[in-house]
């Protein structure tokens, strides 16, 4: 079974909604808050508790995975080292055997972009857990440069 995490995010939100609707509800999803992910329950989708400061919760969260989906998440770079640890840690010991992780394009050690070195480590981690993994590398989410436009619109 696929088990995608940030069920309640924009990305995590979209995929479900694409893989219920190609495939049927045969996965699930997690969420920090289950109840805010109903809709997706009502679809027939498995919701979980997830939440990735939880190392406990993602071991529940992922049983029964064969395949996880880590969607990265929106924590100080500090904090998110540590949630991506614990995730990855669980899928192990819940079994997985796959994980999919939505990393970034440039995350070279001379990158400029602020979140590389996190991605690099995260990636490091899933090469050293011993699992099979797919490394998506994607560019800049439109949508989130607008958040950066109103922003710099803001603050001149």
């Amino acid at each position: 079974m696929l088990i995608l995490t940030g069920g309640n995010g924009r990305l995590g939100r979209m995929v479900a909604g694409l893989l219920v609707d190609k495939i049927g509800p045969t996965f699930g999803v997690t969420a920090r808050d289950p109840a805010k992910a109903a809709d997706l329950a009502r679809r027939g989708i498995s919701v979980r508790r997830g939440d990735y400061s939880d190392a406990a919760a993602m071991e529940r969260a992922f049983a029964g995975a064969s395949t996880v989906l880590l969607i990265s998440g929106d924590a100080p770079n500090e904090v998110r080292i540590v949630q991506r640890r614990n995730a990855i840690d669980a899928a192990k010991r819940a079994g997985a055997k796959h994980i999919f992780y939505t990393s970034f394009l440039a995350c070279q050690p001379d990158s400029p972009f602020p979140y590389a070195k996190v991605h690099r480590e995260t990636e490091a981690l899933i090469r050293d857990s011993g699992l099979d993994f797919t490394l998506m590398r994607d560019s800049y989410f439109s949508e989130t440069i607008m958040m950066a436009v109103e922003r710099a619109r803001n603050t001149g």
